[in-house]
């Protein structure tokens, strides 16, 4: 039997706990994406190629991103290749960075990351333009 236990979160623990600017800072900073970029960054916009060259367009409707986080990387992978995307998080500290992006009002700097996905996949898609 085993004698350690472990707190179970709950999604309130999620909510109340997690820091959508913390995880910002930590995972897309400058730095970070300088050093060594995050997977992310580069599966995103390669499922985006693919998709663009073996789906028809008139089959690329939508993308639901559950769970993205405080991170639009699906809207801007995927921006030119479906017709909405739509994303969506538990966390209403996540949701309102996503709404601050969408405004125009973030305090997060995303230049950085969206360089790094050009660099990963605008070369793929230029012959298709």
């Amino acid at each position: 039997m085993c004698s350690s236990l472990r707190k179970v979160y709950t999604p309130d623990d999620y909510d109340l706990h997690f820091d959508a600017s913390a995880y910002l800072h930590y995972y897309f900073n400058n730095e970070t994406l300088r050093d060594g970029a995050r997977l992310s960054l580069f599966a995103l916009p390669n499922m985006a190629s693919a998709i663009r060259e073996s789906v028809r367009p008139e089959k690329r409707k939508r993308l639901v991103d559950v769970g993205c986080g405080p991170v639009p990387l699906s809207a801007i992978c995927f921006r030119d290749i479906v017709e909405e995307v739509h994303l969506s998080d538990y966390s209403s500290d996540c949701r309102h960075v996503l709404k601050s992006w969408l405004r125009g009002t973030s305090e997060f700097c995303w230049d950085a990351a969206i360089q790094k996905i050009a660099r990963s996949y605008l070369h793929r898609i230029s012959h298709f333009d």
